[in-house]
């Protein structure tokens, strides 16, 4: 499902953003990145220009078709949660968006299994899941609707590696199997460099604009005018060739380690 921005200005006096996300890992980066978040769950409508999700129009009339193919993950859950089990915190979340479904058991089942969770957790209390194991519940929860479209807030921040691979697993599984549009919201660079297909940088509003990932992450002069660190195989790939090497440039550190091997 596409993101369509028209002509979108949410304060005076900036130049409007027009860009369109189709079916990708998309990352979004800057000092703005919750703003335009806001909008595409639409909690926030701009002051001009038009926004859809798919063909929806994003307004108030409109905002529960929008919800129901939009999936947002935040970075953490809520400490009001910790006494829940996963089960209520998945039904109260339902509850909220005002899903309905006869078979929303089998539904809560199917999702975890789906994150790599079995049913038992089902009864567990949030407190005790490790760090890793909340942030697949939450994909869960959120997978529940079956939406088009995921938002994951930092969705491996502060995971260990094998609950980040788990992560990144299921992030490549959505894509390529299920054909999501997934918007990973990051201010981590060499993260968003690594993993995604473009990114779209939103600086202080006077521009909101999308490139392929390497067009943007390879461009030094673009990283620095929008205050977004190079990424560290970028910056390393860069140096060498500035003292005579011939490295390419590479998303994985195997990659770059046997082109060094190659070419120094």
């Amino acid at each position: 499902m596409e993101i369509k921005f028209e002509n979108v200005g949410y304060k005076s006096n900036l130049s409007y953003a027009s860009f369109v996300i189709g079916p990708s890992i998309t990352g979004i980066i800057g000092k703005n990145k919750e703003v335009v978040v806001d909008m595409i769950l639409s909690t926030l409508y701009p002051m001009v220009g038009s926004i859809y999700i798919g063909n929806v129009l994003s307004c108030d009339e409109n905002k529960d078709k929008i919800l129901k193919n939009v999936g947002f993950v935040r970075q953490e859950i809520s400490k009001d949660f910790l006494e829940y089990s996963v089960m209520h915190h998945i039904a109260r979340t339902l509850d909220q968006s005002n899903y309905m479904n006869n078979s929303i058991t089998t539904r809560m089942k199917d999702a975890l299994k789906m994150v790599g969770l079995d049913e038992s957790y089902l009864t567990r209390k949030i407190k005790t899941l490790s760090s890793g194991e909340t942030k697949l519940m939450m994909m869960a929860t959120a997978l529940i609707t079956n939406p088009k479209i995921l938002i994951l807030e930092e969705p491996v921040l502060n995971l260990d590696l094998s609950n980040k691979k788990k992560v990144l697993k299921l992030i490549r599984l959505l894509r390529e199997k299920y054909h999501k549009t997934i918007l990973l919201v990051s201010e981590d660079s060499n993260f968003l460099y690594q993993y995604t297909d473009y990114v779209l940088f939103t600086d202080d509003c006077n521009a909101i604009k999308l490139y392929r990932s390497e067009e943007a992450f390879l461009n030094i002069d673009l990283l620095l005018s929008h205050d977004v660190e190079i990424p560290k195989l970028v910056k390393f790939t860069y140096k060498a060739n500035q003292k005579g090497a011939k490295l390419h440039y590479h998303k994985d550190i195997r990659d770059l380690i046997k082109d060094i091997y190659k070419h120094v």
